[in-house]
């Protein structure tokens, strides 16, 4: 029979694996799913990783204003539409947003999935934006993480949509790579939000 010890640190690392897998399924579904009651573009809603700023085509998110059982997490989608920029090997971007379902509005510390999936109850938020997602030739996803920090505020409209926005540049590292990634794509961006819903 294994070891308390053992079935401690599986059911932690089945814990963060699962985080991980749901992040990037909701990261890559959004680039499909849509709010028909939005516009196709947004320019009062973007992101900026880098020098690329990338403009609000679509979104989607799964648990307005905490309906779900506390203790699940929120995940918000927003993605590009077209060409997302026409950025060449950069063109193209979605970002999700993972936190808590039951804390509401406020102020967000940014951290990585292993410590948002440890301290469900604290207000956390895991962030994951992948660029060139409107190119076929690779995409890389960027992170937030416990050591860069960060902060993200976390508003609630009359409809009961999240908004989110990052005023202040945080430090993004370079994550998963799809189909090779881009090439010469650099291991850290800076990371700002304005309106993401």
């Amino acid at each position: 029979m294994p070891s308390r010890k053992y079935i401690i640190i599986m059911n932690k690392t089945f814990t963060q694996f699962s985080l991980f897998l749901i992040s990037l399924l909701v990261l890559f579904s959004s680039c499909s799913k849509k709010d028909s009651s939005t516009p196709e573009t947004s320019n009062d809603s973007s992101w900026k990783l880098g020098q690329y700023t990338y403009t609000r085509g679509g979104s989607s998110q799964d648990d307005n204003s905490g309906q779900n059982d506390h203790g699940d997490f929120v995940a918000v989608t927003v993605s590009t539409a077209g060409n997302g920029g026409n950025y060449g090997a950069y063109s193209g971007s979605a970002i999700s947003f993972v936190f808590p379902n039951h804390l509401g509005a406020g102020k967000y510390t940014l951290t990585d999935g292993i410590d948002l999936a440890s301290n469900k109850g604290s207000m956390l938020m895991e962030v994951r934006c992948t660029i060139a997602t409107a190119v076929n030739t690779g995409a890389t996803t960027y992170n937030t993480s416990k050591a860069a920090g960060g902060s993200a505020e976390v508003t609630i409209d009359a409809n009961s949509k999240y908004h989110i926005t990052i005023e202040n540049p945080v430090n993004l590292l370079k994550g998963v790579e799809v189909g090779g990634g881009i090439p010469d794509a650099a291991a850290t961006y800076a990371f700002t939000v304005k309106d993401a819903y």
